[in-house]
């Protein structure tokens, strides 16, 4: 079995105590002989994990037991990824190779080490499960989220259903008035205020709609290559979806920073956004939704027309009547049993400044109140409970904040 810890002796010193062994890549480490033999150079030897003893010699003469072929799947500065028939291998990467993703290697079946390129063939194939059944994380159709779902934002409503919902279920329109619909719509605005709700009703709201929930961290990959593959598959699976889809990245700000001063990986997901998006012709009933919490940490060439150049804002604070509507329509939604006695305006008026989640939790935890009490029904005392406890955690949150401020 290969082993990235089988190296290659290169040179034998202190009267065969110490060996000078070899990697991949030809850079070598001095380890102790712990072999119990006299290994010669050429000689291949395991090594322990922490790689300070060699253990066992494993080809005395280094004969040659035959090399593997494989394919480079990914790569980064210092490794690549190689998938053999029986295995994936992760071995240096040869300083006097430039290689790509696909290209096909020979390797030395006992140290790892890379021989070289090997031109002129197809790419061999090996038996694996299908790269598209991964897409099925990012993946939900007909999502369980409607506008119905949502109490107040009425405004936002109407802005979301022009820019967003219009151009999905009415594309044909557009084509025959001549006006290129929106592909790219950024929703900005605090955490808890509704973005990712509001991505997921306006799929909801469309007949066969797909919807695809990307996280934006989980995206990024240090392999070479990997993150941009992975936004592109997304794409293709989702032109090829019955009906529209959605293509929802939260956390956007993660994944395309300004590309002055960023890491490469980023760079290069704002590139391949930046490809797709300006390619949408071959993406028929794909539209792209982004949320943040910091719009102007985007790469500023993604925020120009025919990208996300049309914004919706979340505001931070809810009007009185919105927050009244939140309420009730969580606790319709949600089929949770509230006292007659319960007064949501009065709830609302001591809320000013909280988000539409933070409403969501004073409920479930008034509820929680109400089942430690051994009761089925929430009362004003359950929500005044939950409320001081909420409004304590907030005035810590922002204290932590302010002082971080201060420090920083």
């Amino acid at each position: 079995m290969v082993d990235n810890l089988i190296l290659t002796v290169k040179d034998v010193v202190e009267d065969g105590n110490e060996l000078v062994v070899a990697f991949g890549n030809q850079n070598t480490i001095l380890v102790y002989n712990d072999t119990g033999e006299d290994p010669s150079p050429g000689a291949t030897v395991r090594l322990d994990e922490e790689q300070i003893n060699a253990v066992e010699v494993i080809q005395p003469d280094g004969s040659d037991s035959g090399n593997l072929v494989g394919v480079v799947k990914r790569v980064s500065s210092e490794k690549i990824i190689v998938q053999t028939e029986n295995t994936h291998l992760s071995v240096f990467y040869p300083d006097e190779l430039d290689l790509r993703v696909e290209d096909t290697i020979e390797l030395d079946s006992t140290s790892g080490r890379v021989l070289g390129k090997i031109e002129d063939i197809d790419p061999p194939t090996f038996d694996s499960s299908s790269e598209s059944s991964d897409l099925s994380r990012y993946r939900t159709e007909n999502p369980d989220n409607s506008f119905d779902d949502i109490g107040g934002l009425e405004t936002i409503k109407e802005r979301v259903k022009e820019v967003v919902e219009l151009p999905l279920s009415k594309s044909d329109e557009f084509s025959e008035i001549g006006a290129d619909p929106p592909t790219g719509v950024l929703f900005h605005g605090p955490p808890g205020t509704g973005k990712t709700l509001f991505a997921r009703a306006v799929a909801d709201s469309l007949e066969d709609g797909t919807f695809y929930n990307i996280n934006g961290p989980e995206v990024l990959s240090r392999w070479y290559g990997e993150s941009e593959r992975e936004i592109r598959r997304i794409f293709e699976d989702a032109s090829q979806r019955d009906g529209p889809s959605i293509i929802f990245i939260d956390e956007i700000e993660s994944i395309a920073s300004s590309r002055e001063g960023s890491r490469e990986v980023n760079r290069r997901i704002v590139t391949q956004l930046l490809t797709v998006m300006d390619g949408f012709d071959e993406f028929e009933d794909v539209i792209v939704i982004a949320a943040t919490n910091r719009p102007e940490d985007i790469d500023q060439a993604l925020r120009r027309p025919g990208r996300f150049d049309r914004e919706v804002e979340f505001p931070s604070e809810l009007p009185m009547e919105d927050r009244v509507d939140i309420l009730e329509t969580v606790s319709e939604q949600e089929e949770m049993n509230v006292a007659d006695s319960v007064d949501f305006t009065g709830i609302a008026e001591e809320t000013e400044e909280w988000t539409g989640a933070e409403l969501k939790r004073l409920l479930n935890d008034a509820a929680v109140s109400g089942v430690k009490d051994s009761r089925t029904t929430i009362i004003p005392e359950d929500l005044a409970l939950a409320l001081r406890r909420i409004e304590r955690s907030r005035r810590g949150k922002q204290n932590e904040s302010g002082g971080k401020e201060n420090n920083a």
